[in-house]
């Protein structure tokens, strides 16, 4: 009686750890409801073809097909073959179908007594099968999950790169990649920048080519200390130099990152040409008068305090000038302010004309102008 309860036992959990070897691995694969790769259109032939094979190998293996001829070399090591197959080039929903197919037709073949385990039930209670579909299942569900984890991989490394190709070519400032100074790859900003064409003309080709010759010290020197581990400032301002010989401000952001296969050097680079002339141009209206164009009040008196001191290093005498227009607010009131603004102008560009090259004509405000005077002769201290 102990013995038939053992023996049911042991046949129950035979048939639970089968089921549940074959049954959780095709579960846990199917919970996503992704389109399954073996689906897909570039492989559906392909799955096709494993399919088909596996069945007739299993059909051979398990259930004695084709036995006069073929039957002496069916071993149960040949659908090894297609589960190593469908985990490599399938996913893991792909090698649990093989999986199945594989262990149904094991579980009838030893249930008609034909094929592979004929014998398993008289001789060990399906052990055998049982450990066959284990090391099977342990083996493809492994492979799969490993080969599903690359070809993941391999597609976020893709999709990076794209990403980051998108970057590049998008970017709306200039991109250098180098390696020990030699340019590798840049993007279209850096070529109109510097008025290549194409990147086969900058492939190989120094750096410091595009840095005008009397920044290349300064800029090397910072390459080269960036390279010893010292901490050198990233950004900063140099003067490039265009392929048609051509200089212009430029701007540099540099960042070097270690990779795999040795440093690379990362810049970005900007035109600062606009803003050079936006900042002339801010630094001509904050210190001239946007009417005359002369120099306004706080121009005229950081001159005068340079006057000054060199007056008392010179020992040289100095004087202003002060010109004050006549009735000039009668005009304004009587002609209107378009003709005031008309006799500014018309002054302003007189007396310029009789100032030398060194002299300082300046609008002091409203229609008051002061001209610095140097004297020739020295002072007494005394």
């Amino acid at each position: 009686m102990s013995g038939n309860y053992l023996q049911s036992a042991f046949i129950w959990w035979v048939g639970d750890a089968l089921g549940v070897l074959i049954m959780t691995p095709l579960i846990l694969a199917w919970y996503k409801t992704s389109l399954p790769v073996w689906l897909n259109r570039q492989h559906l032939a392909e799955s096709l073809l494993i399919i088909s094979l596996t069945v007739l190998a299993g059909q051979i293996i398990f259930l004695d097909w084709l036995h006069d001829s073929i039957g002496y070399l069916a071993n149960g090591y040949w659908m090894f073959l297609f589960v190593v197959w469908a985990a490599a080039r399938l996913d893991t929903k792909g090698t649990t179908i093989v999986l199945l197919i594989t262990a149904t037709q094991a579980a009838v073949g030893a249930r008609l007594g034909r094929g592979l385990f004929a014998a398993d039930w008289a001789e060990t209670h399906f052990a055998n099968l049982t450990s066959y579909m284990l090391i099977m299942s342990v083996v493809g569900m492994s492979l799969a999950t490993y080969f599903a984890a690359r070809r993941k991989m391999l597609a976020d490394l893709r999709e990076s790169e794209i990403r980051f190709r998108t970057v590049i070519e998008q970017s709306p400032i200039g991109m250098s990649f180098a390696r020990d100074g030699i340019t590798i790859e840049v993007n279209d900003v850096y070529l109109k920048m510097f008025g290549y064409s194409d990147m086969a003309e900058l492939y190989g080709q120094p750096l410091l080519d595009q840095i005008a010759p009397h920044c290349r010290a300064s800029v090397e020197g910072r390459i080269r200390r960036r390279i010893t581990g010292e901490q050198v400032e990233a950004s900063y301002e140099t003067v490039g130099l265009r392929k048609d010989g051509s200089q212009f401000p430029l701007f540099i952001s540099a960042k070097r990152v270690m990779l795999n296969d040795g440093p690379m050097t990362l810049a970005f680079l900007i035109d600062f040409t606009e803003r050079k002339v936006a900042e002339e141009k801010i630094r001509h209206l904050a210190l001239h008068d946007p009417l005359t164009r002369l120099p306004n009040r706080q121009l005229l008196l950081d001159r005068l305090e340079h006057a000054l001191a060199s007056s008392i290093r010179s020992r040289r005498r100095g004087a202003l000038l002060f010109i004050d227009l006549d009735n000039f607010k009668s005009l304004n009131d009587t002609l209107g302010h378009v003709m005031g603004d008309l006799l500014l102008e018309q002054v302003a560009l007189r007396l310029a004309t009789c100032m030398r090259e060194e002299d300082t004509l300046a609008r002091f405000g409203g229609d008051e102008f002061i001209i610095p005077k140097r004297s020739a002769k020295k002072y007494s201290a005394f």
